[in-house]
């Protein structure tokens, strides 16, 4: 699925590590646990994000943030774990998790807006934050639908609304 997005050659020979590393964690732990499609739906949204956040680069550049999702670390928690795509992926899981949890009263496409801004060091649901929101949620339910669903029938938006 991540190779068919354009990136760096830099990005690229990562993608032996990332590609796996996603699918372990959203097998392991997915956002939509009770769906047959769940495990899929995270892993879309998995590279949905790390595609917007850092184009698949282990870093961001001149950013506290770090890793594919580029993100903060805790206080005094270990930055290098965030660049190993399997640890990073489960603590991106939790951050949406937690996202979904507490904007769901919110439109389906902005439940992850409090991860984002968590990410982007932004403080609030800024248009902004909301329309990266938009672009990670819309580009998430474009993957599931691509390479995990035979219908062309959205169903990211339901799975969102579940949590």
């Amino acid at each position: 699925m991540m190779y068919g997005f354009p990136s760096t050659f830099a990005a690229i020979r990562d993608y032996g590590e990332v590609g796996p590393g996603i699918a372990r964690a959203a097998t392991e732990d997915p956002l939509f646990p009770t769906r047959p499609e769940g495990a899929e739906a995270t892993a879309c949204l998995l590279v949905a994000w790390a595609w917007e956040a850092t184009r698949f680069m282990k870093t961001a550049a001149s950013s506290p943030s770090i890793g594919i999702y580029a993100l903060r670390p805790p206080p005094g928690a270990s930055a290098v774990s965030a660049t190993i795509a399997f640890e990073a992926s489960l603590v991106a899981i939790d951050r949406m998790r937690e996202s979904m949890l507490f904007s769901r009263q919110r439109a389906w496409h902005e439940r992850l807006a409090p991860f984002v801004a968590e990410c982007r060091g932004e403080k609030g649901p800024l248009p902004k934050v909301l329309e990266e929101s938009l672009r990670v949620a819309t580009l998430a339910d474009s993957l599931l639908s691509q390479h995990y669903l035979t219908k062309s029938v959205s169903r990211f938006k339901a799975l969102l609304l579940e949590v």
